[in-house]
């Protein structure tokens, strides 16, 4: 059974990724012979400054992608996010972006963290970072936030079962 994982990242404090998320995450492992693929994550701020993580788009037919890179379609994460937006009443919104890697991961690579600094200014957001779930080939979850100019705390997650700090 899937449980929800919190992980403390000090400079933005507790992330929750939910069940279903963590789920939906974890199926998309990348296989050897795969093309990247990826989305946007969405959730919301707890009554006690939580950030949860409830919503994984899944991968858009029109974004593209290779073995070893991956640009997800504007329009669709969108469409998603404002769908999202107005079914939840404005309580569910834009917290990052996930994609996965072909092969065992410790960290983002200098692509990743370029295309989350790239990606801030461009955004709407409730706070001045990004949420960010990589899933390696063996299904470990890399997950930090960013914010323009740096990486505010990593976390791997190769047990979803137990909470990380």
């Amino acid at each position: 059974m899937c449980l929800p994982v919190e992980i403390n990242i000090e400079a933005i404090g507790r992330v929750i990724l939910l069940p279903e998320a963590i789920r939906k995450l974890k199926k998309y492992r990348q296989r050897s012979c795969q093309k990247e693929r990826g989305g946007v994550l969405a959730g919301s701020l707890s009554h006690d400054g939580s950030w949860i993580v409830s919503h994984v788009m899944t991968p858009s037919k029109k974004s593209r992608s290779g073995k070893y890179w991956f640009e997800r379609d504007a329009e669709s994460a969108d469409q998603y996010l404002n769908d999202l937006f107005e079914k939840s009443e404005g309580s569910v919104f834009y917290l990052g972006e996930w994609h996965t890697h072909p092969e065992r991961s410790i960290e983002p690579s200098d692509k990743d963290l370029t295309v989350i600094a790239d990606l801030i200014p461009k955004s709407i957001l409730v706070a001045d970072f990004l949420i960010c779930v990589i899933v390696d080939s063996q299904g470990t979850l890399i997950v930090w936030a960013q914010s323009k100019t740096r990486i505010l705390g990593l976390v791997i997650l190769e047990n979803e079962s137990q909470s990380a700090g």
